[in-house]
Order: C-alpha cells, then structure tokens, then sequence
C-alpha cells in the first residue's frame, strides 16, 4: 500500500488453516532479512505516532529545525493528541540569517558548504537541541523545487540531521521535482530518522 510517506505491507492468507500462523511469521522474517533497515514497525502506526509513542517510552522530548519543510514535520508531530508531553517547539530557518542568529549556525560554513548540506544540517539539529533544551532534535533543509536546484544540487535534495543525546548523524536523500510531494517525503524521511536513531539508543 504505496503512499508518499511510506509503504504499508500488508500479508493475506486466503482459506487459512492451521499453518497460516507459521506461514506469515516465516514471510516476516524473509522481510527482515531483505530489508531490515527499511521496516520502521510491525504494527500499524503512522510516523508521527510512532515518534510520540518512542519519546513517551523514553520520558525524552523533542524539537525540530526546519528549512524546506516550513513547519511540515512540526505540524505532523503535533498532530498527535497528547504530543505536548515530548514536543517543545520549532524554528523554522528559512534564510540564512535566521540559521546563523537563531540556531548557531556557521556562517563561515554557510557560504563554504552552502545550506544545504549535511554541516549545516547537523549545526541546525544541535542549534535547536541546545535552544529549546531538548534530548532530541530534527533538522531539513534542502530545495523543494520547482526551481533553485542545480547540477551539485538538482531540485528534490534535502539533508536531514537527527541530534541525539550522544551523537549527530545527517543523511541526504534526493527525490522528484513536485514541490508539494517533495515536502511530504522530506517531512516523513525526517520523522522515520528520528525514529530509527532513537531505537538505537
């Protein structure tokens, strides 16, 4: 079942017996081995409660840093009742002096690596982790399109930074060139990040 932000996976057995049980269990098991990295839950569960659900399990809380997705993946977030208790705010840093005033960005970095790129995603995930004083944090920036891509850069590039309470990973994804679809994958890469750094921990 295919959607934009995920895909759900669902096993049928039609006439089903005494084995389907064992059956389906050994088809999820293939799956784990197949595609291990890319299985986000057993159950169903959209990204952002499953976000809530981890961050409740783990008493932690949460901020987000945005550029491209303008308050997309804040808005997901909140759209969880109860998100309150683990989600404390966003800065959405659209330009450039917003992400060096406001989140503690590099402008000498800025210029060099440009905004979009995995240093200055991970400065606006830590910037807003230590802001708004939280365990966990969130960052996009990238360029949604239709235009302002280049060669280096083509439209449907965006960098995610997930800080965590020991470390700052970034991850660069690149995708079409429909403004409006892109915003949807940015904002469900960066929750399905944040979910797969916080099952490590």
């Amino acid at each position: 079942l295919p959607a934009y932000s995920s895909i759900r996976l669902r096993l049928s057995v039609y006439q089903p017996d005494d084995t389907t049980e064992s059956y389906i269990n050994a088809k999820v098991e293939e799956l784990k081995r197949i595609v291990p990295e890319n299985i986000i839950a057993y159950e169903d569960i959209k990204l952002e409660e499953l976000v809530g659900k981890l961050l409740k399990d783990k008493h932690c809380t949460v901020a987000t840093a945005e550029s491209c997705t303008g308050g997309k993946v804040a808005s997901l977030i909140t759209s969880v009742s109860g998100s309150s208790e683990y989600y404390k705010g966003s800065v959405v840093s659209y330009c450039n002096e917003v992400k060096a005033d406001v989140l503690g960005v590099s402008r000498a970095d800025l210029e060099k690596y440009g905004a979009v790129s995995s240093t200055v995603a991970e400065q606006m995930a830590s910037g807003v982790c230590h802001l708004l004083k939280t365990d966990y944090a969130v960052a996009t920036t990238g360029i949604a399109g239709p235009t302002g891509g280049s060669d280096e850069k083509p439209v449907g590039t965006v960098w995610i930074a997930v800080a965590t309470p020991t470390r700052v990973v970034s991850r660069k994804y690149v995708f079409g060139k429909d403004r409006s679809i892109n915003i949807e994958r940015f904002a469900a890469s960066a929750l399905s990040m944040l979910i797969v750094e916080m099952e490590k921990e």
